[in-house]
């Protein structure tokens, strides 16, 4: 019995070393530096990443990052990526 509660603790201490690492949302809302109306369509990614996100028709977004943190890059036609 006591070798069964062992294994079972084992694999149970095991399992948690491979669980997927934290993330937490970050959303906000892109707005023009001109006038401070809202973008919509802005793309939202994660750097180094296919992760991404746009923003809807008041400028809000939300994307998942890991807890580690991470770069947005903001990039709209016409206007200049910005890195954050």
């Amino acid at each position: 019995m006591k070798t069964k509660i062992m294994i079972l603790a084992t694999l149970f201490f095991l399992l948690q070393a491979f669980t997927f690492p934290e993330t937490r949302t970050i959303t906000g809302v892109v707005t023009s530096a001109e006038d401070g109306s809202p973008l919509p369509g802005v793309n939202v990614l994660l750097k180094g990443t296919t992760k991404g996100t746009a923003t809807d028709a008041k400028g809000k977004y939300a994307i998942q990052i890991p807890s580690g943190g991470g770069i947005l890059v903001f990039s709209f036609i016409g206007l200049q990526t910005k890195e954050v």
